[in-house]
């Protein structure tokens, strides 16, 4: 079963797939596990991941945390944003063929159509009891792709960091 965030993106996917810049091609690939963290204090949540109500494993990556203003955590430009019942506004950023989804805000800074440079902050989380919560996930096309490969502060060895 697949959870709201996960629709909403792939809906607007189907309207935004035409649009991807051939020249643009992977030239975010060759940071794949070097990308920087959204969030300056986090835990990743370790369990089965079903991100977002979804009891199926999912490649996304949990955040909980106690900062409440995620950044982009590359260059991009925002293709879409929409509000998720019960979990929040979704933000997606594309950067050639890739999607980079953060879920969780209560407010955004951002709106479609706006450039985005690395760190840029993306909006504020909403509060969950006494922590934060960001739900990020990759996509590449339709195909998504295992989110914790390519941050640097969750990709092998360095997720130790944590």
């Amino acid at each position: 079963m697949r959870n709201a965030c996960q629709y909403r993106y792939l809906f607007a996917l189907m309207v935004l797939f035409p649009f991807f810049s051939a020249s643009a091609q992977d030239s975010i690939a060759k940071f794949k596990g070097s990308l920087p963290c959204p969030l300056k204090y986090f835990v990743v949540y370790e369990g089965p991941r079903g991100v977002i109500g979804s009891e199926a494993p999912d490649p996304g990556i949990l955040f909980t945390t106690s900062d409440s203003t995620p950044v982009s955590v590359c260059t991009g430009i925002v293709k879409s944003t929409a509000h998720v019942p019960d979990k929040g506004t979704l933000i997606i950023v594309r950067n050639g063929p890739y999607f980079f989804v953060y879920c969780g805000f209560d407010k955004i800074n951002v709106q479609e159509g706006d450039s985005l440079k690395v760190s840029d902050r993306l909006g504020t989380l909403i509060k969950r009891d006494d922590r934060y919560e960001l739900t990020f996930q990759v996509w590449k096309g339709a195909q998504k792709l295992n989110a914790e490969e390519w941050l640097e502060c969750t990709s092998g060895e360095k997720k130790a960091r944590k």
